[in-house]
């Protein structure tokens, strides 16, 4: 019995020992031009790779590196370029038949160019639409590709759009299961945000829409942590807007149009140049609508809410130039002040030092207009019952009070005051104000 599996494992190891030999004999660049050919095929571009040269012990074929060329239109700088490429692939036919059987495809260090020119154009618009292989590699392609498994390791992403502003997001990974371009397939996506924050998706993408991937549909959850606005350069350091922002989301995309629902948590917000971080975390729960060919969108149903205080959000905004541009409303009806402490700063409005409005209600009714840096907010806000403890206007006024026989009370008491508010980067107007002070009568300025 012994010898009988000696026997068997010299037959086995034998018969690994032709196969690999006979491996080693098959010339893997002769399935060069087939590769190039259905990657190009498949992605409507122009694919060259390095010459081929086969991993036994993993069963794939690696190449030390690939070029996707890019849409014409945006330059001859490549779309992707890739340190090296790892094809998965099925030994028997190989072996036998030498035939190719793509099951897996690994892009390392791949850097990927997204870029819109001034019609709002993207450059991967195209991909699956145009011709990609040359008249001599076309026969060798077949109709369609299909890979089993599709990995990316430490990409980077650099994104440049029409109004000249770029992005960089490094250390990409991507997993695409049963990848095609006739169903809908799905994914995981991460990667790190240049100057701060880190971005995930995962979901479903397509069917590929080809000659228009923008119209391919999309069913994803989007978080992102840590996003710093001015370090992230959504916003420039000098002005005066900032905030670091978390963010999960669910994106459906279909027809052009992608809506996206969830929360938003901002963590020392600021809004305007005239104002300060908020000193607490602040939550938005918002819906909007965004015309992906358009560049612009609406946002409805919107909460931006600071403890018990709830505030009404929404407008339309224009992500087309550089800086976005906003056309909000902001409403709310007789919220609790206390609630609303820590919106104060964001919207510029800074009260005299060591005081704080304590109790009573806030009403508004603003609009919030212009690029995201450089905000105008206007419109009547107004505070019934409440007291701005820490400050005592009859103080300020000192002798005149006693003149009459007014003893100065200790905190400022409103019973109501309303004024129509412009805020902006140049600082607060109030015009006209009004207000009914406790002990001191009315104000009007």
């Amino acid at each position: 019995m012994k010898r009988l599996w000696i026997g068997l494992i010299v037959v086995v190891l034998a018969l690994v020992a032709l196969a690999a030999a006979a491996l080693l004999l098959v010339d893997v660049n002769h399935f060069r031009p087939q590769i190039q050919a259905s990657l190009g095929k498949a992605v409507g571009r122009q694919v060259s790779i390095g010459k081929l040269h086969m991993a036994l012990w993993s069963g794939s074929l690696e190449a030390e590196q690939i070029r996707i060329g890019d849409d014409p239109a945006f330059g001859e700088q490549p779309f992707v370029s890739a340190r090296s490429l790892e094809l998965g692939v099925q030994l028997w036919p190989l072996l036998v038949h030498r035939e190719l059987h793509v099951t897996s495809l690994t892009l390392e260090q791949p850097v990927v160019r997204l870029l819109q020119n001034r019609k709002g154009e993207w450059n991967f618009a195209g991909l699956g639409g145009g011709p990609a292989p040359a008249p001599e590699e076309a026969a060798a392609a077949p109709s369609g590709l299909t890979v089993e498994r599709l990995r990316i390791e430490d990409g980077r992403i650099e994104l440049t759009r029409m109004a000249g502003d770029r992005k960089v997001y490094s250390h990409v990974r991507l997993s695409a299961d049963h990848v095609g371009t006739q169903t809908a397939f799905p994914f995981q996506l991460a990667a790190d945000i240049a100057g701060g924050g880190t971005l995930a998706l995962e979901g479903k993408l397509g069917p590929w829409k080809a000659g228009n991937a923008v119209l391919t549909p999309v069913d994803a959850q989007l978080a992102m942590h840590d996003l710093d606005l001015v370090g992230a350069g959504l916003m420039a350091r000098d002005s005066g807007v900032g905030g670091v922002l978390d963010l999960d989301t669910r994106i459906v995309s279909a027809k052009g149009v992608l809506t996206s629902k969830g929360r938003i948590e901002a963590r020392k917000l600021q809004l305007v140049a005239s104002g300060a971080p908020s000193p607490q975390p602040l939550q938005i729960d918002y819906n909007a609508s965004y015309r992906l060919a358009a560049g612009t969108g609406r946002i409805s149903g919107t909460v931006l809410h600071s403890g018990a205080a709830e505030l009404a959000i929404g407008g339309s905004f224009d992500n087309r130039p550089a800086v976005m541009k906003l056309d909000l409303t902001v409403k709310g009806q007789r919220q609790p002040i206390d609630d609303l402490q820590p919106l104060l700063p964001v919207f510029g409005v800074i009260l005299p030092k060591d005081s704080r409005l304590a109790g009573g209600t806030a009403s508004m009714d603003l609009t919030v207009r212009g690029p995201l840096d450089a905000l105008v907010i206007h419109g009547p806000v107004a505070l019934d019952d409440t007291r701005l403890a820490g400050y005592s206007l009859g103080a300020k006024l000192g002798g005149a009070l006693a003149l009459v026989g007014i003893s100065a009370p200790k905190d400022t008491v409103i019973r109501h005051a309303e004024a129509t508010l412009t805020i902006s980067p140049k600082g607060i107007d109030a015009d006209p104000a009004r207000a009914q002070i406790a002990q001191l009568g009315s104000f009007t300025g």
